[in-house]
């Protein structure tokens, strides 16, 4: 008789310890959802076109994402078609963007953590 008491306390004991621990990861499960619909709303996209000097497409041209406060560089290569496309851009930073093929590089555009735009098409053409 004893035998069984002890089986069932010790069950007992560990289901409460059980439902402790799941008490105790409950906030970090619940504010998990939250920062990432929090991430998402402070974030951008930049998309746009490289193009040469006589205003044509330009295919494989290298475009440079600078993060101004974390000196980080994103590239992106552009396809056929000349465009490029960067996700996931932070709107808490202020960056630079250019593009550089065959030796010649366009004009550095300035995206300012100021502007809370979430959507940028920026073109970027080759200097003559």
């Amino acid at each position: 008789m004893r035998e069984r008491g002890r089986n069932w306390r010790s069950g007992t004991l560990l289901r409460l310890v059980a439902i402790a621990a799941a008490l105790a990861f409950l906030p970090a499960m619940l504010a998990a959802p939250a920062q990432t619909l929090q991430s998402a709303k402070s974030q951008r996209t930049l998309e746009g076109m490289v193009r040469d000097a006589a205003r044509q497409p330009l295919a494989g041209a290298i475009v440079y994402l600078k993060n101004l406060n974390s000196l980080t560089v994103k590239t992106y290569v552009t396809s056929a078609d000349g465009s490029f496309h960067f996700g996931q851009v932070g709107m808490d930073s202020d960056y630079e963007i250019y593009a550089e093929a065959e030796g010649r590089k366009t004009r550095t555009r300035r995206i300012s953590a100021f502007n809370n735009k979430k959507r940028w098409t920026i073109d970027l053409a080759m200097k003559k």
